[in-house]
């Protein structure tokens, strides 16, 4: 039986590479991060260097990093895409192979598409006993794979655009389908300005709008 502790310690890497990834999109986008968030649930450590409120949390299931100053649309589906992107990064560095983090990314959409068929998502059970098996007697070489391979899982997973859960995939829908509206927009005729609440002649908010990803 692999310890919790060892297995809590893998999904908080795996979580903070992805939160970076997130961050690290936010600054080449020309952003600000506010907050930087590891894990959920009763805060076991914050500070804030520089304004920026670090935090970890108890259970180190998911993460969150609030933002601003990225531009609407195609900017924020760059800033959600970058965390499973990150993940994926990461496995293909451990797994030292591209098919088989590959493989560990599609096991859990692959699973989706198997139930929705009538069918048992037994491959991902394989995979986690799989990785159940290397952290029974942890080796060096155990925990990469078993970090390389979480990681990929947690790309695949965050990727799924499902709605109301906070799922970097369903972010990147709904701010593409943005963009998409935005362009749109542009091909008509432009309205009498009516003066918004920021001070915006549509009263929409500006791109320092304040954003959260998971």
């Amino acid at each position: 039986m692999p310890s919790i502790l060892l297995v809590l310690l893998l999904l908080w890497v795996v979580t903070t590479v992805h939160e970076a990834g997130h961050a690290l999109a936010v600054r080449l986008k020309g952003g600000r991060v506010e907050a930087f968030e590891v894990g959920r649930g009763p805060a076991l450590r914050t500070v804030s260097p520089g304004g920026t409120r670090l935090a970890l949390g108890l259970f180190p299931f998911g993460g969150k990093l609030v933002y601003r100053g990225v531009p609407k649309g195609t900017g924020h589906a760059v800033v959600a895409l970058a965390g499973p992107v990150a993940n994926l990064l990461l496995a293909f560095l451990l797994l030292r192979s591209a098919v088989r983090a590959g493989q560990w990314f599609w096991l859990v959409p692959g699973s989706v598409v198997e139930i929705l068929g009538g069918g048992r998502a037994i491959g991902l059970l394989q995979g986690m006993r799989l990785i159940g098996s290397a952290l029974a007697s942890p080796t060096a070489a155990g925990l990469a794979f078993a970090l390389g391979a979480l990681s990929a899982v947690w790309a695949g997973l965050n990727l799924l655009p499902i709605p109301g859960v906070g799922s970097d995939g369903w972010a990147i829908v709904r701010s593409l389908a943005a963009a998409f509206r935005g362009e749109r927009g542009r091909t008509r005729p432009a309205p009498e300005p009516k003066g918004g609440l920021d001070g915006r002649p549509d009263g929409r908010p500006g791109e320092s709008e304040r954003r959260e990803v998971s």
